[in-house]
């Protein structure tokens, strides 16, 4: 494996533009759910949609999001996650409770930087990118590479964090 810059730009491949593409037409799908459906089926879309970008994109993405092409591209999905957010709670007439159900959308920033900042992490620490190990918290996914404990670590911190996020407004 190549040493690269932390922050470096490689040309998008082709499954790379798929999942771009599915990502999209998913989330204009959810922007109309939010404006017009029911509370019950927002409230569906709305998990769904946040478990994937946040969840989904830390677990399954993370070799992809090491690329600044990929990233940056991910990052507008995030502003436009907060975009979504102040123009749905503009939009439909809100009670303090409700708005709640989408105030996750603002989240995805928050967790793409923490992203990058565990990167840098690994980087200084580890002298190696960061890892997501999934098999018993021993290897990584994509290329069943040895995972350490620091990764195990930064793993668990990511989740507690989406977690807190996710009930934020209920902590304070």
């Amino acid at each position: 494996m190549e040493d690269k810059p932390f922050i470096y730009f490689d040309k998008l491949k082709l499954w790379d533009v798929i999942i771009i593409t599915i990502y999209l037409i998913f989330s204009i799908y959810a922007f109309f759910i939010y404006q017009r459906g029911s509370d019950e089926a927002v409230t569906i879309v709305v998990s769904t949609h946040v478990v994937i970008s946040q969840i989904g994109s830390f677990m399954f993405l993370y070799k992809l999001l090491r690329n600044f092409t990929f990233y940056l591209i991910w990052f507008g999905f995030a502003i436009l996650h907060a975009l979504m957010y102040f123009l749905i709670v503009g939009h439909r007439q809100f009670e303090m409770e409700s708005a709640k159900h989408y105030s996750i959308l603002l989240n995805t920033i928050v967790l793409l930087l923490v992203f990058q900042a565990f990167r840098y992490f690994s980087l200084k620490t580890q002298k190696r990118e960061f890892r997501v190990p999934v098999s018993r918290f021993e290897h990584d996914l994509p290329n069943d590479l040895k995972t350490s404990d620091t990764d195990a670590i930064l793993v668990l911190t990511y989740l507690i964090s989406a977690f807190l996020l996710l009930n934020f407004d209920d902590l304070f």
